[in-house]
């Protein structure tokens, strides 16, 4: 089963968080505690009542935003929102 698969109802969104960033700019290792959440992620999939964001929209969000969501079959661990809760679009991501 894919987030694609899923007709989301209401204005919930689903998000694919960036992936965590394993050095610096200046080449330094970081450590798996030094490294943070990113706070930015890629819309996947909307609800049917979503007005202003768009599947693949970059928005900005709370870094402790805790509401996991891990789909049976995919590998990959999303993110998901009511659609007042991201902070920004972030365009031209």
């Amino acid at each position: 089963m894919t987030a694609e698969m899923i007709r989301w109802l209401h204005r919930t969104i689903l998000v694919r968080r960036l992936p965590m960033v394993d050095e610096t700019p200046s080449g330094l290792i970081l450590p798996a505690i030094a490294r943070e959440k990113p706070a930015i992620g890629h819309i996947v999939a909307v609800g049917e009542k979503v007005r202003t964001l768009h599947v693949g929209d970059a928005i900005f969000f709370n870094r402790m935003h805790d509401r996991r969501l891990a789909l049976p079959g995919d590998a990959e661990t999303f993110l998901w929102f009511q659609e007042d809760e991201p902070w920004a679009v972030i365009e031209g991501l």
